[in-house]
């Protein structure tokens, strides 16, 4: 808005007279300057003249004065409190950097110090609010992180970072049972995934909510498709490497046993060859020490669980089988020699059983 005061350099309270005065000549000055040479002063002096007329319309006439300074005062008053409000984003802004640098110093307690001070500068400011969360967060103050950074998200609901926040929060509650933070931290990494779809961050946390709640098959392709647009980094080839692990070890018949103690077996030789065949795909993710020594272990039982074994009752009635036969092949009794070798055949066969055999029939003692 023009402010015809400043033109005139005349205070708000100036006389009529006043005013009149001043118009007179300043419209005398810039008439002058209206056929000079030079066709940008011409322009300027043109511009200038137009002013000055709207200037003698309205603050010579009482009702337009009036109203014109009405108006005038709403719109110095607008632009103070903008600048007041520049002034104080400013002074947040400034103060939410300095926290972020005490965090990336390890100096969590000076952290949270500043970005209070910053909610209390501007508590619109919803980063200021995400700020204190993470210094919370970092300190163990959870209930307080998730308070803040809801606090954050009812200023700024389509900011996806706040809800990985918010999802990281809920993994750390100990107020709640696990199925009950399991369901909000999926709740909110799901609106941060929404959000921003193709964030790895938020791609690979699903892919562990996915593991968690036994949707291996999902959390695979979730992190599988991930490495073929971005690669993966360590922590995802980990989780990816868990998510193969389950997967071979869903191939196993789980057995409990009365004193607590559960152990795993291969009882079937498809799913042998498909769960050692996950857990080989697991090795080439891992990066755990711990997990890859159980890895290597399982590949190991899966090797074991196919070898043959021999079951020596049977054996011993291929020994017995032997001098019939030789007996038979001396009277060169035909029908008995057949009849031998067939039964030592099948002594022989029945006496080399597969590991994973053996594992099916013991656990059928147990039941």
């Amino acid at each position: 808005m023009d402010n015809y005061y400043d033109l005139l350099e005349l205070n708000v309270d100036a006389s009529e007279s006043e005013i009149k005065e001043k118009i007179k000549a300043e419209l005398s000055k810039w008439r002058k300057r209206v056929n000079a040479p030079d066709p940008q002063r011409q322009r300027i002096a043109l511009e200038r003249m137009e002013l000055l007329q709207k200037a003698e319309e309205i603050l010579l006439d009482p009702a337009n004065k009036e109203e014109y300074n009405r108006a005038l005062q709403q719109s110095i008053n607008q632009a103070d409190h903008e600048e007041n409000i520049n002034q104080q984003l400013s002074l947040a802004d400034q103060l939410i950097g300095e926290a972020h640098q005490l965090i990336e110093q390890n100096n969590i307690a000076d952290a949270i110090v500043l970005a209070k001070k910053a909610t209390e500068t501007d508590g619109n400011h919803p980063y200021t609010w995400s700020s204190l969360a993470r210094a919370h967060f970092l300190w163990g103050e959870i209930q307080d992180a998730t308070y803040e950074i809801k606090r954050a998200i009812s200023l700024l609901p389509n900011e996806p970072h706040f809800y990985y926040v918010l999802y990281r929060c809920h993994m750390e509650r100990q107020d709640l049972q696990f199925h009950e933070k399991l369901n909000l931290a999926e709740e909110a990494i799901s609106k941060a995934l929404n959000i921003a779809p193709d964030n790895p961050d938020y791609i690979i946390e699903t892919a562990s909510i996915a593991r968690q709640r036994g949707q291996i098959d999902h959390g695979i392709n979730l992190l599988k498709q991930l490495e073929g647009r971005h690669g993966l980094a360590p922590n995802a080839q980990n989780i990816l490497a868990e998510l193969y692990y389950d997967k071979g070890l869903s191939m196993t018949q789980k057995v409990n046993y009365n004193n607590g103690e559960s152990l795993y077996y291969f009882i079937d030789k498809q799913a042998t060859l498909q769960g050692k065949d996950h857990f080989i795909e697991a090795s080439k993710y891992v990066h755990d020490n711990h997990l890859r020594q159980e890895i290597q272990k399982w590949i190991g039982l899966a090797n074991s669980a196919l070898k043959t074994k021999n079951n020596f009752k049977v054996l011993a009635l291929f020994i017995i089988i032997i001098p019939i036969f030789l007996s038979a092949l001396e009277d060169f009794n035909v029908i008995m020699m057949l009849f031998m070798a067939g039964a030592g055949y099948l002594a022989w066969k029945k006496g080399r059983v597969p590991q994973y055999e053996l594992n099916r029939k013991y656990i059928n003692t147990l039941s």
